[in-house]
């Protein structure tokens, strides 16, 4: 009310609404907001988010596809918008996207995450490690990129290296995931006694997860 000329108060308004679960209060907010200062691209981004919220999700990705073809360096809306086609299950158009974005800017962890992951899921192994390995340089994602590494350098046979890669993992979601991997690896390798020894000394690091550690090995 005091400030109806200030886009910002109106995206305020907007992003309380949706918390609010009052789309349509949302929705009409960031319309104001968008009128005041159009192109904004943190606004279109909202814009989008709300669409959703209110199951318009055909129109929330037509919105950010247009807003990318008028703002093509834009990696917030690139990224925006490779997130919108993932959603979609639009694989190919998503990687192209983030692709996009790292083109644009290279420290963006994000988006290399997302194009690495994406490229694994496609058979893009190669291109998967280089983008994960980068982002290892810029110390990002690092548990999740040992994780991967060792998934990536697993599916092209190269086992010493994969159990190397999963070896690294010492904390995150896929932590219980890569010691079963790589206790596979040791077998696999026919190292039983490395394999137990390696569980073992899980075992005294981590004292809380004894039950999950003997599952994993047990299997």
């Amino acid at each position: 009310e005091r400030h109806p000329d200030s886009p910002h108060a109106w995206t305020a308004l907007s992003r309380l609404a949706i918390v609010a679960e009052q789309p349509d209060v949302a929705l009409d907010a960031v319309d104001r907001a968008l009128a005041l200062q159009p192109g904004a691209p943190d606004i279109i981004i909202l814009k989008a988010q709300v669409l959703v919220r209110k199951a318009q999700k055909a129109e929330a990705t037509a919105l950010l596809g247009d807003a990318v073809r008028q703002q093509p360096k834009n990696t917030d809306l690139l990224f925006a918008y490779g997130r919108m086609l993932l959603d979609g299950e639009n694989l190919e158009g998503a990687k192209q996207q983030f692709r996009a974005v790292v083109k644009t800017d290279p420290t963006h962890a994000d988006a290399l995450y997302s194009l690495a992951l994406l490229e694994l899921e496609t058979g893009a192994f190669r291109s998967g490690e280089k983008h994960l390995v980068q982002l290892l340089e810029l110390k990002q994602h690092v548990q999740n990129a040992h994780y991967y590494l060792g998934y990536a350098t697993a599916e092209q046979g190269k086992a010493q290296e994969a159990l190397d890669w999963y070896l690294k993992v010492e904390s995150g979601d896929y932590w219980s995931q890569a010691q079963l991997r790589a206790a596979g690896l040791m077998v696999e390798q026919g190292d039983f006694v490395r394999m137990q020894e390696h569980m073992r000394s899980l075992r005294q690091k981590n004292p809380q997860l004894s039950s999950q550690l003997y599952i994993i090995e047990g299997q």
